[in-house]
């Protein structure tokens, strides 16, 4: 959900990191967070993947600066929720 606190924090360190406000959506893939979800734990997951890189693909690649920017993204996020907790 876009009230959790998480997601709230995951949306902000994007903003900052990307400058622009990140698109929020559910999704049905198959990655670890269902496990967590599944236990009421709220979850949010994000990635590289968008036009310009070849993502799942023969010749799998991402560009070296959505690697980093998704990097710091996570960083910030994490660092963020252990200043609330």
């Amino acid at each position: 959900s876009p009230n959790e606190e998480v997601v709230q924090l995951y949306a902000s360190s994007w903003s900052r990191v990307m400058g622009r406000e990140p698109l929020i959506v559910g999704g049905l893939g198959c990655v670890d967070a269902c496990y967590l979800a599944a236990k009421g734990i709220p979850v949010v997951t994000g990635g590289v993947s968008r036009t310009g890189n070849n993502v799942h693909a023969n010749d799998e690649f991402v560009l070296r600066s959505d690697l980093k920017g998704f990097s710091k993204i996570v960083e910030l996020t994490a660092l963020n929720y252990l200043r609330r907790a």
